[in-house]
């Protein structure tokens, strides 16, 4: 499923949360986002999971991602 968000600036395949957190972090405004691969507590990254990591109020926040796949 990445496969679609490579070309996507916003997308990061092999990022952590703590990594995340680090790069937002460093971001300058509210809302900066980006969305990556999930990782497990022995942070190893699971391909089919997402979560959007974002920044509010200068604290990032990360919620799960998921995707549904509806047949109109």
């Amino acid at each position: 499923m990445h496969g679609v968000f490579l070309d996507v600036r916003w997308f990061y395949a092999n990022l952590s949360r703590m990594q995340a957190e680090d790069m937002l972090c460093r971001i300058s405004y509210e809302g900066a986002f980006l969305v990556r691969q999930r990782t497990d507590q022995h942070n190893v990254t699971d391909s089919s999971q997402f979560a959007i990591s974002f920044r509010y109020a200068r604290i990032p926040d990360h919620n799960s991602l998921l995707f549904v796949n509806i047949k109109v």
